[in-house]
């Protein structure tokens, strides 16, 4: 059995993108999700360093409204040939948990 906690932390294998660059978009769905009760924070690990987006846009589904896409920015000013995604989710309560529904990491 598994029991919920009220933080959450993923982190991704290391994605060998077979090009080089430094533009990235992460696309993320979340589902039971209430922006007033729930966080989500996404970041880029690349060579070791956790990289912050430059910017994110949260949109509520307009049918399903426990529903919401994330998008995530990033620039790094430097290219790369290899990235890993972190996410890390929090909410007060181990019984009213947000979940992602699908992740999209993109690169440019």
């Amino acid at each position: 059995t598994g029991r919920m906690k009220n933080n959450q932390k993923a982190i991704s294998k290391a994605m060998a993108l077979g090009f080089s660059t430094d533009e990235f978009q992460i696309v993320m769905n979340v589902d039971a999700y209430d922006k007033l009760t729930h966080s989500f924070g996404v970041k880029l690990i690349v060579a070791g360093v956790e990289v912050a987006p430059l910017s994110v846009n949260e949109t509520v589904d307009p049918i399903k409204p426990t529903r919401s896409t994330i998008i995530a920015n990033f620039h790094l000013g430097a290219p790369t040939t290899s990235v890993r995604a972190l996410v890390n989710g929090n909410t007060p309560s181990v019984i009213n948990v947000p979940f992602i529904q699908d992740f999209q990491l993109n690169a440019f």
